[in-house]
């Protein structure tokens, strides 16, 4: 940590001259670094409240709003400087299990996306990640699938099925079918439409 913090400031051209891996290299030491620090400040956190003090003053914002969560195990400490400015994503991290927070750290926070119709899968770095992607990805305290996600992008309910596409099939009943259809989908805890495709794919299969 001295030596880091005893590196002189470098001005753009230096950077310029350094490469890409350097610079990648250097930039993934620096947040080892920082969130070493801060899991260090967490463990003096617990220590003080262990011994009674009041540290009330201390949560009203910033990086010590985030302490006692780190201390209890309930945040990593990586999450926090790399998601520094992030506050709604640091959130829904801290419900998560930790092992969820570091395989998101690790992989990126994976997202449904709708490409021009074409839905994919991606995995966003967390500095990426924007609310949007933190309503969609994040419910309590797991991560959606990317199929649970796929029914919450805009127009989800209108799109065809890109995968298996339908046919409407249109059968006529009398009054009286229809109404023991429908008794029958309520006592099962069905509704009658999905019942009625139910009985028919049987017999077509029996």
């Amino acid at each position: 940590m001295n030596d880091l913090m005893a590196m002189p400031a470098l001005s753009a051209a230096d950077l310029a001259a350094v490469s890409t891996d350097d610079l990648k290299t250097q930039l993934a030491n620096a947040i080892g670094v920082t969130a070493h620090t801060v899991a260090r400040l967490a463990v003096i956190w617990a220590e003080l409240e262990r011994r009674g003090e009041d540290l009330s003053a201390l949560r009203r914002g910033g990086l010590f709003s985030y302490l006692p969560y780190i201390a209890h195990g309930q945040l990593d400490p990586e999450v926090v400087v790399r998601c520094a400015g992030q506050a709604m994503l640091i959130r829904a991290m801290m419900d998560i299990p930790l092992t969820d927070q570091r395989r998101v750290l690790r992989e990126g926070l994976p997202v449904a996306v709708d490409d021009g119709g074409a839905i994919e899968e991606r995995h966003l770095p967390v500095e990426d990640v924007t609310a949007r992607d933190v309503r969609r990805a994040f419910v309590g305290a797991r991560l959606r699938s990317p199929a649970e996600q796929i029914r919450l992008l805009p127009g989800a309910g209108k799109r065809a099925n890109p995968t298996l596409r339908g046919t409407i099939v249109k059968i006529r009943l009398t009054a009286e079918e229809y109404e023991e259809l429908r008794r029958l989908a309520k006592s099962t805890g069905q509704n009658t439409p999905t019942l009625a495709r139910d009985i028919l794919l049987r017999g077509i299969r029996s």
